[in-house]
């Protein structure tokens, strides 16, 4: 077997859904081929690391901000200065020009006022509560964002395996964020965190930019899992800019016969 057929058959390799006779191929081969060998004990190791993720949990810095945060929320609905009401604001308007009846201007007042008091307290309550609300979220979008971009940075394929997995927590990432996970896609050394900013990146498909970047990266890859990933991932968003790579990967004779194969269903499929 040729290199380029071992690693596109790695991720198979290691959930052992291989046949056995092709399983044997490979181990004969790694034998005798350290670049393969060393790359499947890599992925190896990630999937190891990968297994032992625990689920994400706000750490006591972040809680404590947190309910900082909502104490001066309290704080400030509790000691807001009121506005005068629209009752006060009607009356004065009124007296100018209003006959003085006692007893039926009382009536009317006391009509008006509690009509006026339960309105404006209640859309000034909504309002308050509503534009605090979104600034909390903003700032923890904003925050979970220098975290993830943190992690993308760092030495250890784990970690910037982890930022890219936090996406999912980022419903309307920002450009800058949006960035990294395309400088990853394109030139992030470690296979399966390419492979995990494909997936985070389709799920932000809807934006062009988005979609663009992702046409662009497919000629920049080189390897065949990440290249195939690419591929799928184009074909479920009917991207006919593909449409070019795919042609070229279908007719260089370096491509693999794997990825060649992918290509060109893509291009039955979008045409």
């Amino acid at each position: 077997m040729k290199c380029e057929e071992i690693r596109v058959l790695i991720p198979d390799y290691l959930s052992e859904t291989l046949d056995q006779q092709v399983k044997s191929r490979i181990d004969e081969h790694t034998l005798s081929c350290a670049d393969c060998r060393r790359e499947i004990d890599a992925l190896a190791l990630v999937w190891s690391k990968m297994e032992g993720l625990s689920e994400e949990e706000p750490g006591p810095a972040i809680r404590t901000r947190f309910y900082t945060m909502l104490e001066a929320y309290k704080h400030g609905v509790e000691n807001a200065p009121q506005r005068p009401s629209m009752f006060e604001r009607l009356n004065e308007r009124l007296r100018v020009w209003w006959p003085r009846q006692p007893v039926f201007q009382f009536c009317v007042t006391a009509i008006f006022l509690i009509v006026g008091l339960t309105i404006g307290l209640r859309v000034n309550t909504v309002s308050r509560s509503t534009g605090e609300l979104e600034r909390l979220n903003k700032e923890m979008t904003e925050m979970r964002q220098l975290v993830t971009l943190s992690l993308l940075n760092q030495p250890i394929a784990s970690d910037r395996l982890r930022g890219v997995f936090m996406s999912r927590d980022i419903p309307e990432p920002d450009d800058r964020y949006l960035a990294a996970l395309v400088t990853t896609l394109n030139s992030d050394p470690n296979v399966s965190v390419r492979l995990a900013a494909v997936d985070a990146l389709q799920r932000f498909s809807d934006s062009s930019d988005v979609r663009t970047d992702l046409v662009a990266s497919l000629p920049r890859q080189t390897s065949p899992l990440v290249q195939i990933s690419l591929i799928d991932t184009l074909v479920r968003l009917r991207e006919k800019r593909a449409v070019d790579a795919f042609k070229i990967i279908a007719e260089n004779p370096r491509s693999i016969e794997p990825v060649k194969k992918r290509a060109k269903m893509g291009l039955d499929t979008i045409y």
